[in-house]
């Protein structure tokens, strides 16, 4: 949407000192994300792609200038505040661009002067905060190991369940109890020297 005044672009400026008021210092991700021209005076461009004949933005290095109050480039323009070092900004542009910009600053902690936030902006903001605090997805319950028993239940359950021929199946659990009984044998033995090892620590 345009901003109120075309001849009057919003402006993001930095108040007192900033790490950097340079002409183009900007964050790797946002020269990434636009292309630059320098052929507007004291003003590098930010445009969204070859075709565009306005810019997203524009860079004069202490303060910089949109004619649109669309979202992503009041984004990427407080993210080059902050990648500066600008800890406190003025604003100057319709409601729209300034509340926009206040969100953006406000989450990256740039103080904000030129917009006072209604009781709706901070209740919005509250809910937001709720909502990014929240865990995405629930962590997910541990799986007790399973034990050798347990196995050994299993594979009986599934034999008898499968096998038709009786004989075959007990020749079958037979082999298969025959190969798990050292398994099993040596857990009991780690668990039996666990408790002897819990009891002698008691009886201490």
């Amino acid at each position: 949407m345009p901003a109120e005044d075309a001849r009057r672009p919003a402006v993001l400026k930095v108040e007192g000192s900033g790490r950097s008021v340079k002409r183009g210092d900007v964050p790797e991700e946002i020269l990434a994300a636009y292309l630059t021209d320098a052929a507007r005076g004291r003003s590098l461009g930010f445009y969204v792609d070859a075709r565009a004949t306005r810019p997203a933005f524009r860079d004069r290095g202490d303060r910089l200038l949109a004619d649109r109050n669309d979202p992503g480039p009041i984004r990427a323009m407080v993210a080059v505040a902050a990648h500066r070092g600008w800890t406190t900004i003025s604003v100057r542009g319709d409601k729209d661009f300034s509340r926009e910009v206040w969100r953006e600053a406000r989450r990256r902690g740039i103080e904000v002067r030129g917009y006072a936030p209604t009781r709706r902006d901070l209740e919005a903001e509250a809910k937001r905060d709720q909502t990014r605090s929240k865990p995405r997805h629930p962590a997910p319950a541990l799986a007790k190991p399973m034990t050798p028993e347990r196995r050994a239940a299993i594979v009986e359950a599934v034999v008898a369940a499968r096998m038709l021929d009786p004989e075959r199946a007990r020749r079958l659990l037979d082999a298969a109890r025959a190969r798990m009984t050292p398994i099993v044998a040596l857990a009991r033995g780690g668990r039996d020297r666990t408790r002897s090892a819990d009891n002698a620590a008691r009886d201490r």
